[in-house]
């Protein structure tokens, strides 16, 4: 006989396919609300038990996490996710299987009396469950653990920002394009040398440097760094113009990122002020419960996980 191992995926959107197949089978599942990134945080931990023992940075095995799953990652090119997986043959051979995960959620609900399950929820189960785990030893516990630390610092911190944001200002979109044009107007003409017309005063003006560099440091784009990363966007604009699409968020992940996170940064006192009232004012309470309804109807929370994720966001918000 012989035994032929199969790797786990390393893909942690397939991971959480996986989750949500096992999940709907199941009638405790699906008398629960799971808000929208429950899974995705479940999948991101299991990949990262999974990748290489080598003894590397959180950030490093970050990157990891996003290149398995096709996300652009800054300074790494798309071939690079293949020579990784090339140099880590045993990645994926160990560390948590769906099936553990899968009990960790049971457990959670169980244990819950809101029949939603919020992503703290989840991470807090998952938590306990390598905890009370006797087959796990020690030191594996703890690096486990310190996982959970990451995926919540690195990944659903920023998705939840994000859906708050969005749910905060109707015209996110809009302005968020309308910002990308901005900073493509202005890079062109650094890298042409020329004047912009100002949109206000019609006058002819040098690019705002002050405003690029604002934009690129949101995702730690270097000033060694930033011409190549402009030489990049531009060099896709043009793409995109050739095949006759429009130039847009979703056209390059890092700059939809540092678009994101230049709006959120600039709203950053009026989503604090809308989501932390201790005792709000009937036009302050509207506002809370405008967002917690384009969360529910938009972005697949339910009352409950809307107003932990409103909660949760203002936490973050008063530590920065």
């Amino acid at each position: 006989m012989v035994i032929i191992q199969v790797p786990y995926t390393l893909d942690y959107k397939e991971e959480a396919r996986i989750y949500r197949k096992l999940c709907s089978s199941t009638q405790a599942f699906r008398e629960v609300h799971l808000d929208p990134h429950a899974l995705h945080v479940a999948a991101v931990y299991a990949v990262l038990s999974r990748l290489g023992e080598a003894e590397e940075r959180d950030a490093d095995n970050v990157k990891k996490v996003r290149l398995y799953a096709g996300e652009d990652v800054e300074g790494v090119s798309a071939t690079e996710a293949d020579k990784m997986r090339q140099r880590n043959p045993d990645e994926g051979l160990a560390g948590v299987s769906p099936r553990f995960v899968i009990n960790a959620l049971s457990n959670a609900i169980i244990q819950s009396e809101a029949r939603s399950l919020t992503t703290m929820d989840v991470l807090i189960a998952l938590k306990d469950a390598i905890e009370s785990d006797v087959r796990i030893d020690g030191k594996k516990k703890r690096k486990w653990v310190d996982f959970l630390v990451v995926v919540r610092k690195d990944f659903y911190n920023r998705w939840v920002k994000e859906d708050v944001h969005k749910a905060l200002f109707v015209s996110f979109e809009q302005e968020a394009q309308q910002l990308l044009d901005k900073y493509l107007d202005e890079v062109e003409a650094t890298l042409d040398n020329r004047t912009v017309r100002d949109p206000i005063t019609s006058e002819e003006r040098k690019p705002d440097e002050r405003f690029l560099r604002s934009v690129e440091e949101k995702i730690r784009i270097s000033e060694s760094g930033k011409l190549s990363f402009r030489q990049e966007v531009v060099r896709k604009a043009m793409g995109a113009y050739k095949r006759g699409e429009k130039f847009t968020l979703d056209s390059h992940a890092p700059l939809h990122d540092a678009v994101e996170q230049y709006l959120f940064e600039s709203r950053r006192d009026v989503l604090r002020l809308v989501s932390s009232a201790a005792r709000p004012d009937d036009e302050t309470r509207q506002k809370i419960s405008v967002v917690e309804k384009r969360l529910v109807d938009e972005y697949g929370y339910d009352p409950h996980s809307a107003r932990e994720a409103l909660n949760y966001v203002t936490t973050l918000l008063a530590q920065e």
